[in-house]
């Protein structure tokens, strides 16, 4: 049995430090803490452990997954493949993906519009924004419509 021997706060309040048998373990977000329903003196057999270890490595991914998408326009392949990259299983892809739909992140539409904004920013022609979106694993239609009320008329002019 192992046996949560403190919860410390960060300087900014954001984040608890779980120590177990009087070592450093876990950084957590507050509210997994909450959820997990964590307390000093708490004991845990190996399955509570491997629980918690779960549900800190599943926050991360979401946490990853957030830096990587929010106002940066990602295809929804694009996204699954950077998860998979830092080594999440399958099930870890499928509830992130699940919780960035539920926020209302994972509108592959919206997604694609914020997409051809930033690339017409960056002074990228018509042809190379949608060859870049082809690649990173959106749609046709999707990207045909993006460009067509995305950029302005004679953007490539």
């Amino acid at each position: 049995m192992s046996v949560i021997t403190a919860l410390r706060a960060s300087a900014d309040g954001r984040a608890i430090r779980v120590e177990k048998d009087g070592a450093k373990w876990l950084r957590l977000p507050v509210h997994l803490v909450a959820d997990l329903g964590l307390s000093t003196g708490q004991e845990m057999d190996a399955a509570r452990v491997g629980e918690i270890e779960d549900a800190a490595a599943l926050e991360r991914l979401w946490e990853a997954a957030l830096r990587f998408t929010v106002g940066r326009g990602r295809a929804h392949r694009e996204v699954m493949q950077r998860l998979r990259d830092r080594r999440a299983d399958e099930g870890q892809v499928t509830a992130v993906v699940a919780r960035l739909a539920a926020a209302g992140l994972g509108d592959e539409e919206a997604n694609a519009d914020v997409r051809v904004e930033r690339l017409a920013d960056r002074g990228w022609a018509k042809r190379r924004i949608q060859s870049e979106m082809m690649r990173v694993g959106f749609p046709t239609d999707t990207v045909r419509r993006a460009l067509a009320e995305g950029l302005p008329a004679g953007h490539d002019a």
